[in-house]
């Protein structure tokens, strides 16, 4: 569980500024790439870990996770039956999308519906 929250930290750190994380978070000013799926990947994670700490800590990692989601949800999602995924902006790393064109990834929306569930109540583990 240190581990987890060491590297939950960082995390939280590194997005401090916006909650989605950009691309290898070291990546250059231009372009600005973000890895929406990174975003939820650790959403995940961070409820789990709110699941697994002392309630005096839970608010620190539950927080963090629907401010992940919530701007995903604003700026990357598209709920309309135009696009192949819900969840836009994935990236597979920054060498691959240095031009700025980021992907749909099946995954994505994998981990976009995972923390949905957790949150509506459903205990179990998708993977």
């Amino acid at each position: 569980m240190d581990a987890a929250k060491r590297v939950a930290h960082y995390f939280i750190a590194n997005t401090a500024e916006y909650a989605v994380p950009l691309c290898d978070f070291r990546t250059p000013k231009e372009p600005e790439i973000y890895d929406t799926t990174a975003g939820v990947c650790a959403a995940c994670g961070l409820i789990e870990i709110a699941k697994n700490v002392p309630q005096h800590e839970q608010p620190l990692y539950m927080k963090a996770a629907l401010r992940i989601l919530k701007a995903l949800d604003k700026d990357f999602c598209d709920w309309s039956d135009k696009e192949e995924s819900i969840l836009q902006g994935g990236t597979e790393a920054y060498y691959y999308s240095g031009s700025g064109k980021h992907i749909s990834l099946i995954y994505g929306d994998y981990f976009f519906t995972e923390p949905i569930y957790k949150l509506k109540g459903f205990d179990m583990l998708f993977w």
